[in-house]
């Protein structure tokens, strides 16, 4: 078997459908008072930091790796090329986001629902990411 590693603090809660998975030689490190909602995954092949007091909304996925598309095999090799993630103390990550590899958000941060984070971002810091919703008319073949 491997020797991944999960290391949690003090009153780390996660509600139903919530999974933490460590592969061979990674890290998984929750500290304190970390608050996982229904239905959140923590996938770690190398190395996730999740500092104390953060929470997350449902459904939020962190990875740490993406696949290696680009070897013999493509995704059925199940290769990966990996990074870090580090999640910074007193942050709040809203409902259906995806965080991804090579992530640094600081402290006392929010990010809106929905976001796709990835890349280093300060301290302090709201992360919205706005979508434009498009309406237009279906032509049907009547019309056209």
């Amino acid at each position: 078997m491997g020797n991944g590693r999960i290391t949690l603090g003090k009153h780390v809660t996660a509600h139903t459908h919530s999974r933490l998975m460590v592969g061979n030689n990674a890290s998984l490190i929750i500290e304190d008072n970390v608050r996982f909602n229904y239905g959140c995954m923590v996938t770690a092949k190398n190395y996730i930091h999740i500092r104390k007091g953060v929470g997350f909304g449902p459904n939020v996925l962190i990875y740490d790796h993406d696949h290696d598309f680009r070897v013999d095999d493509g995704v059925k090799a199940k290769k990966f090329r990996t990074g870090r993630v580090i999640i910074g103390e007193n942050s709040w990550i809203g409902a259906n986001t995806v965080i991804l590899k090579d992530t640094i958000l600081g402290a006392n941060c929010v990010v809106g629902a929905g976001s796709v984070i990835k890349g280093t971002l300060p301290d302090n810091s709201l992360i919205i990411q706005k979508r434009d919703t498009i309406t237009k008319e279906i032509v049907t073949g009547q019309d056209q």
